[in-house]
């Protein structure tokens, strides 16, 4: 188990697993809306939320070139913060790995995605009979510029 630099009163072990120094406990984890684990660290009476996996790389994972700055987990799978699962790569690098291993989501399946495909041609739809931008944004809990967007092709499914 190591020391989380930033943070002297924590440790990580190679799992992923956060300690308190202090209490000598182990700290609960949250999953953030993308999938990712994370814990609230305090340092000089401020929380922060720190990645899990971002933790244990940087305890426990070789990092020769400082612009490869992004985390990827090797098989995929956000829950297995191992550090042998972990490697620094570039920005670039981990959004092919995505694509290879068909991780990148987009549309509807992306995890900030507001509204279905489905809905896309209901908001056209709605348009059409005159229905204004603002009363459909209201109806599908999005923004009207979102709606303009739709209407105008130029959309991105998420938020």
């Amino acid at each position: 188990m190591k020391i989380i630099k930033e943070y002297p009163n924590y440790r990580v072990d190679e799992s992923g697993n956060v300690f308190s120094i202090k209490s000598n406990k182990m700290l609960k984890h949250h999953t953030r809306r993308d999938g990712y684990k994370y814990v609230a660290l305090y340092h000089n009476g401020k929380g922060f939320k720190n990645a899990i996996h971002r933790l244990v790389a940087s305890a426990y994972c070789l990092r020769i070139d400082y612009n490869r700055n992004t985390v990827n987990h090797i098989d995929g799978n956000k829950n297995n913060n191992h550090y042998s699962n972990l490697e620094w790569c570039s920005l670039k690098e981990n959004i092919r790995h995505a694509w290879k291993t068909g991780l990148y989501h987009t549309g509807e399946n992306h995890h900030s995605a507001k509204i279905k495909n489905l809905d896309i041609e209901k908001i056209k739809q709605l348009y059409r009979e005159g229905i204004k931008q603002q009363e459909i944004a209201n109806r599908y809990g999005i923004g009207q510029d979102h709606v303009s967007r739709i209407i105008n092709n130029k959309r991105r499914n998420r938020g």
